[in-house]
Parts: structure tokens; C-alpha cells; sequence
């Protein structure tokens, strides 16, 4: 990894399944040269219930092994902070690694709520956007890519709370995955 462009790509992942993955791997092809940080959200900003931290962790891990190019960022729960925000992330890294490249990696439904993030101007004066295409959002703008899935990490949640074991799962989580998660 050369370093001089981090892309940090940040959701709950709660759980991962294969939109993200595919979008990490994609990300990956059309940018070679970045470090990708997959950084899963230490506490959500709006209070949203999530899994353990360090489940999440360990299930993006093992889905994410066999990237090279793929960080899997502990930076927020790192940060110590009750809540963190992406500017602060920015900053951080920006701190640990003085002169990078920073872009954020958001999906389309994102972007009409970007300018109610915290500091989005000067977020947008330390970072850059990359914008992937969402199935059933406006597209305008957005990396050249395929339209990713339309998987919804609160309706696997939901699935596998009526049952763990629905093989559906099998086409929406990536298997090593979704072994920890059956754990």
C-alpha cells in the first residue's frame, strides 16, 4: 500500500453483507493506489441500536482478509470520543498520517443529507467524496460502477431474528460472515 490516499468508507455494518463487500472490492479496483478503511461505527450519532463493536469488527475482518489494499479501522472506538462524527475521523487520520489523501465513500442515498453532517463545510475542505451508485436513488454523480444490491442491513437483522438459520441469509451475507454472526 502506498499511503498517499486513504479512502475511508465508514457505516454501521450491522451486519456487513455483500453490497459492502462489493463495493469495498469495486472501490479497490478503480482506485489501486488507496488504502481502504473500513471503519465500523464505534456509537451511531443518532442514538441507533447497534451490535457488539467487536463483532462487527471481527465479521468485516474475516470478510475483508483477502484484500490487500483493505483496512479495517478501529479509528472511532481508537478516538475515545461518547460519539464520533467524519470530520473528526478525517482529522485523526489526517493527524496520524500528515499530507494524505482523504476521500469519504458514501452511497447515493447519502448525499441529500450531507449538508446536515457535523461541519460539512470543512469536511469538504479536508476530503473529498466518492459517491457509489444506490438501486433506487439518484445516481447523478456517482463513481462508474454497477448498481450495487439493494440489501438492507435492518432487514437481515429482522430475517434473522425470525431465524438465524433462513438460507436466504446465504445470498446476502458472505459466508465467513455470517459464520461469526450465527455464533
Amino acid at each position: 500500500m502506498s499511503g498517499s490516499h486513504i479512502i475511508l468508507y465508514g457505516g454501521s455494518f450491522n451486519p456487513p453483507h455483500f453490497s459492502h463487500l462489493l463495493f469495498v472490492a469495486a472501490l479497490g479496483a478503480c482506485y489501486p493506489e488507496a488504502e481502504i478503511w473500513v471503519a465500523p461505527t464505534y456509537a451511531h450519532a443518532f442514538g441507533k441500536s447497534l451490535m457488539d463493536y467487536e463483532l462487527r469488527v471481527q465479521m468485516l475482518e474475516a470478510m475483508f482478509a483477502p484484500y490487500r489494499n483493505v483496512v479495517v479501522s478501529t479509528i472511532e472506538r481508537d478516538m475515545h470520543r461518547e460519539t464520533s462524527y467524519t470530520v473528526e475521523v478525517v482529522r485523526e487520520i489526517l493527524v496520524q498520517r500528515p499530507g494524505v489523501r482523504v476521500s469519504v465513500a458514501v452511497g447515493a442515498d447519502i448525499v441529500p443529507t450531507l449538508p446536515q453532517w457535523r461541519e460539512y463545510d470543512a469536511l469538504c475542505e479536508i476530503a473529498d467524496f466518492i459517491v457509489f451508485p444506490r438501486e433506487g436513488y439518484d445516481n447523478t454523480g456517482t463513481v462508474p460502477m454497477p448498481i450495487l444490491p439493494g440489501l438492507s442491513s435492518s432487514e437481515i437483522r429482522a430475517m434473522m431474528a425470525e431465524n438465524k438459520d433462513d438460507p436466504r441469509l446465504r445470498a446476502m451475507i458472505p459466508p465467513s460472515a455470517l459464520a461469526i454472526l450465527r455464533q
